[in-house]
C-alpha cells in the first residue's frame, strides 16, 4: 500500500470512530495534511519523556481549593 492509501485509510477509520460524515473535499483535504500531523505529533515522542508521569493541576482524591466557581 502507498503513503496516500494509507493516509486515505487511517482518515477514513478515524471519520468513522469520531461519527463523522464529510464530503469528499473535505476528506480529500485531511488525507493531504495527515502526513504533515502525523510527522508533527510523532516528533512529540521524545525517548527523555518515556520515563516521566503526566503533571496534574490537581490532585483526583482532594476537593478543589475554595472560590474556584464550583458548587460545595
Amino acid at each position: 500500500m502507498g503513503e496516500r492509501s494509507d493516509a486515505r485509510e487511517t482518515v477514513a477509520t478515524m471519520l468513522r470512530a469520531a461519527g463523522l460524515e464529510l464530503d469528499e473535499a473535505e476528506v480529500e483535504a485531511l488525507v493531504e495534511m495527515y502526513s504533515q500531523l502525523r510527522a508533527a505529533a510523532d516528533s512529540l515522542d521524545i525517548p527523555e519523556a518515556l520515563s516521566q508521569e503526566p503533571a496534574l493541576l490537581y490532585s483526583p482524591l482532594e476537593p478543589p481549593p475554595a472560590g474556584d466557581g464550583t458548587p460545595g
